[in-house]
């Protein structure tokens, strides 16, 4: 049985905001609890392959393909925004440095869609589009885990073989440690693999925090989730994810 959630990823303070698509019942207060996903039959014509071979981590095993696929921050250290058009650049630029706010509640549905904000969500699709992976790469980013009902261990499992959505551009960190956030209460470490083609650029000089290697990552993303383990170095659950492919 698969299920279906839509969540939706903040950047940098790494806050998270749940919306339904338009038409849907309207986004839920973060201080309540999410309701359980609905059951969408259908959604995806298969469940993503395990890579063979599991290893061993805090008494819980995960999935040896994630620890073995490059981490995206050295995979596109030679990516530049070369590439980029003057207002590409000038977008992606404003989005990373506050402009991401706006930018993604028009996205989500939360606010309404102005011609401005279509134009410059066309420029910064537009300038993604010029960096197709040319390998799958791993990312990661923190996020709450009050927002994927993590309660505990029973609760943290329940999630493996569920689908989620993100609607809004996807900003991540290409190491494998993401920059610690305070805003989280209960945090949670996202790690997703990325497959080749996707449109995904690492930010470098562009981004906001530097320490963060981000990498952007174009919107309407489908992320399956494959495999979740407790951490034991770092006291957290870390949810393992493969990006579903769609046509870019």
């Amino acid at each position: 049985m698969r299920h279906r959630r839509r969540h939706h990823h903040h950047r940098h303070d790494l806050s998270d905001l749940r919306s339904p698509r338009r038409g849907a019942p309207h986004p839920q207060p973060l201080d309540r609890p999410l309701p359980h996903p609905r059951h969408c039959p259908g959604v995806s014509a298969h469940r993503p392959d395990r890579l063979r071979g599991v290893t061993e981590q805090g008494g819980q095993q995960h999935w040896q393909s994630f620890d073995t696929l490059p981490l995206a921050s050295a995979e596109l250290a030679g990516q530049t925004p070369d590439r980029l058009t003057d207002n590409e650049r000038a977008e992606i630029e404003a989005y990373a440095l506050g402009g991401f706010e706006l930018v993604n509640a028009a996205m989500r549905g939360l606010t309404p869609m102005t011609p401005s904000i279509e134009r410059r969500i066309i420029a910064i699709r537009s300038g993604l589009r010029r960096y197709p992976l040319p390998t799958a790469v791993r990312v990661t980013r923190e996020t709450e885990a009050d927002l994927y009902g993590i309660v505990d261990a029973a609760s943290a499992l329940a999630l493996i073989d569920q689908e989620f959505v993100e609607d809004a551009f996807l900003s991540t960190s290409g190491v494998d440690v993401p920059p610690r956030s305070l805003r989280h209460r209960h945090p949670v470490i996202l790690e997703l693999v990325v497959p080749a083609g996707t449109p995904a650029l690492r930010l470098g000089e562009l981004a906001e925090v530097r320490e963060e290697r981000e990498v952007l990552v174009i919107d309407a993303r489908r992320y399956f989730i494959m495999d979740v383990y407790f951490d034991q170095t770092r006291s957290m659950w870390r949810i393992q994810a493969t990006v579903m492919e769609e046509p870019q």
